[in-house]
């Protein structure tokens, strides 16, 4: 799709992010957002919230907390996403996006913004997304792909994706 006017989410530099905002595509009420990759700056999260009133939820599983709730419309939980369900050295859980769906009871509700800054994760996390079809009912994704981690440490993946 073609967006013709984007606004700025969250900060200015790193941690904000670029959304649609065309009329076919702005979240609205009632509006659900996944926010995967927060390291503390939850100033997209926020400022969703501010902008759209949507429900968030913010994930990642390397900030040792619980899961609660951070602000109105606002939950964070201390979960990854990945290609896989089970956990990694030195992080909470990780579960695939059709699986945390499921956990938050989500299944039947679209996801107005998809947002994935996940260090590296994003590439096993997309093509089990991709396999699944969990992305079918997923109105924007906002992703940022890392090179050098996918590279070096996800040497078949890359193979099977370059080629």
């Amino acid at each position: 799709m073609l967006c013709k006017h984007q606004v700025r989410i969250g900060n200015s530099g790193d941690g904000g992010w670029d959304v649609c905002d065309d009329k076919a595509y702005k979240p609205k009420k009632p509006c659900l957002v996944y926010s995967f990759g927060i390291n503390r700056d939850y100033s997209f999260d926020d400022g969703i919230v501010e902008r759209y009133g949507c429900e968030v939820h913010s994930f990642d599983p390397t900030m040792y907390t619980r899961e609660h709730k951070l602000a109105p419309n606002v939950w964070f939980h201390p979960i990854g996403l990945a290609g896989r369900n089970g956990k990694m050295d030195k992080m909470g859980p990780i579960r695939t996006l059709g699986s945390i769906r499921k956990l938050l009871n989500h299944t039947h509700k679209a996801i107005d913004i998809l947002k994935i800054d996940i260090e590296g994760m994003e590439w096993e996390s997309f093509r089990e997304m991709t396999k699944s079809d969990v992305l079918s009912d997923i109105r924007q994704l906002a992703i940022e792909f890392h090179s050098k981690a996918f590279f070096r440490k996800e040497k078949s993946i890359s193979r099977e994706w370059t080629s």
